[in-house]
């Protein structure tokens, strides 16, 4: 039994009823680094529930971001559960930590009927090593996108978030960025609309489910296509320009600071002069064929 986990889950979750109750019994199990891997008919023998109820608020903690789970992974096939919360260890291990020889003689198991019960007993830590905190342009890309779906200043962040975020930011398409923002700002977050109603409620939530929401952005929010390349060159550009103004005046280098602010007044006439140039040509070559 760990006092300290049982008395993190009554102080900092936010889970009520059913949920409470399945973390406090994981607490109950936990060791130092806040894992545990009793078997799914204990939870429910021990707090009085269905094995089917006990994996749905499973996966309710694991959605709030409370409860990492490794299927199938621990004893005899059990599931290993880390309790995320503050003071509670950071990480949940490989499988390979479980059935180290060194952490196996500091395990000492007994057996009611099916289940295996583990009295977790350690004398030596399951995990030696530091979870992986994704880092980089990358990543720190992901985090400042998702602050600002919320329009929220950055702050820190809990490990496991960090961790969740290294393990699937390969997968995410920068391309995708605007329609995450679109789809969390065009509706109020309380808005029962499907689509919007699957959003989640904070920064940190939003990171736990990044490919999911951005799918779902992407769906009700598609990206913009790509803007037309012109049909004109900076060359043309200089050429009308010359033509009108001569060559005492400063023209733009290139196509990109034609777009600049500073050139904004001089824009709407070059985009017309171009387009009058184009129609000229097709009106030529229509005359010519004929």
């Amino acid at each position: 039994m760990s006092i300290e986990a049982i008395s993190t889950v009554w102080k900092h979750s936010r889970q009520k009823s059913g949920g409470l109750l399945v973390l406090l019994a994981l607490a109950d199990y936990t060791n130092n680094q806040g894992i545990a891997w009793p078997a799914l008919s204990t939870l429910a023998r021990k707090i009085r529930m269905s094995k089917r109820n006990v994996q749905r608020w499973v996966r309710v903690l694991e959605k709030a971001g409370e409860l990492e789970v490794r299927p199938n992974q621990g004893r005899k096939g059990s599931n290993i559960y880390k309790i995320c919360l503050p003071t509670i260890g950071p990480h949940i291990p490989d499988a390979g930590d479980i059935h180290d020889a060194r952490v196996a003689k500091a395990v000492s198991p007994t057996s009611v009927m099916d289940d295996t019960i583990v009295t977790q007993s350690v004398s030596e830590p399951l995990l030696e090593s530091t979870p992986v905190v994704p880092t980089g342009d990358e990543t720190e890309f992901w985090i400042k996108l998702c602050f600002d779906c919320f329009e929220q200043t950055r702050r820190p962040l809990p490990l496991y978030v960090l961790s969740k975020l290294a393990r699937v930011i390969r997968v995410l398409d920068r391309n995708h960025s605007d329609s995450l923002v679109a789809f969390y700002q065009e509706e109020p977050l309380d808005s029962k609309e499907p689509a919007y109603s699957s959003r989640r409620h904070s920064p940190e939530r939003l990171m736990l489910d990044l490919p999911r929401q951005l799918a779902l952005a992407v769906q009700t929010c598609p990206p913009r296509p790509p803007p037309k390349k012109p049909d004109f060159t900076i060359g043309d550009v200089h050429r009308y320009l010359k033509e009108k103004y001569g060559d005492g005046g400063r023209f733009p280098s290139s196509l990109e600071e034609l777009e600049q602010p500073w050139y904004e007044y001089l824009r709407p006439e070059v985009y017309d002069a171009m387009r009058a140039r184009k129609q000229k040509q097709v009106d030529s070559a229509e005359t010519t064929s004929t």
